[in-house]
């Protein structure tokens, strides 16, 4: 399993990653977590996260969000289901 760690310093760019993760999930299997978020709808996910943002001490702070990306090897998805997927997931977070 790969660990890839995005930091992102624009806060505009939330809405574009959350509807390229949402519309991403064309077929019925597809899993998409969404801790501490209140929905799927890209609208009331991204208000959430500006919502969450004013809370933020420190403006100048060049960080907004982090963007975590689990990868495993094409070789291993045989092997992987939804279940133990999401399993490896929630673990992680």
């Amino acid at each position: 399993m790969l660990i890839k760690t995005i930091r992102h310093k624009h806060r505009g760019t939330i809405r574009h990653l959350l509807r390229y993760m949402v519309e991403g999930m064309e077929r019925e299997e597809d899993m998409m977590i969404a801790h501490n978020l209140p929905s799927f709808d890209v609208e009331e996910m991204t208000r959430a996260f500006r919502a969450n943002d004013a809370y933020r001490t420190d403006p100048r702070a060049t960080v907004v969000w982090y963007h975590e990306i689990l990868s495993f090897a094409p070789r291993d998805s045989a092997h992987l289901d939804n279940p133990q997927l999401e399993a490896i997931a929630r673990e992680y977070i």
